[in-house]
């Protein structure tokens, strides 16, 4: 993260996942452990990247708080995925479909907000 920076790493972050979305959604068609997992490591190793300069971001305008504000990050967060996990699950059809499409449309909000909250459009890749 210091070499790029915090919004470059993040903005690199938002495309794996959208990526593994994308892939996801391709290979929706079976389950297979590959159709599951590939898209799914692509997707996790975005989100994992994003995490660190996200969380360093969001928390900066509140150093004398950080630990209160890092702990409302982390409710939000399980908040948010219980509640993807309770719109996926009566859509569950015996492929990846619904999955997929949910996990494309976080991608996308999540790109999508990146890309508000910056406002200046993509980071220079420098």
């Amino acid at each position: 993260v210091p070499r790029l920076g915090a919004r470059s790493t993040t903005f690199i972050a938002c495309g794996l996942m959208f990526l593994g979305a994308i892939l996801m959604f391709g290979l929706s068609g079976e389950l297979t452990p590959f159709n599951v997992l590939f898209p799914m490591t692509v997707y996790t190793m975005g989100f994992g990247m994003s995490i660190p300069g996200s969380m360093a971001e969001a928390l900066r305008p509140f150093p004398r708080v950080a630990g209160s504000a890092s702990a409302v990050l982390g409710s939000l967060q399980f908040g948010i995925a219980a509640l993807a996990s309770k719109i996926t699950q009566p859509l569950y059809d015996g492929t990846t479909t619904a999955l997929s499409g949910l996990i494309f449309a976080i991608a996308a909000i999540g790109l999508l907000q990146f890309l508000w909250l910056t406002r200046t459009g993509p980071p220079a890749l420098d």
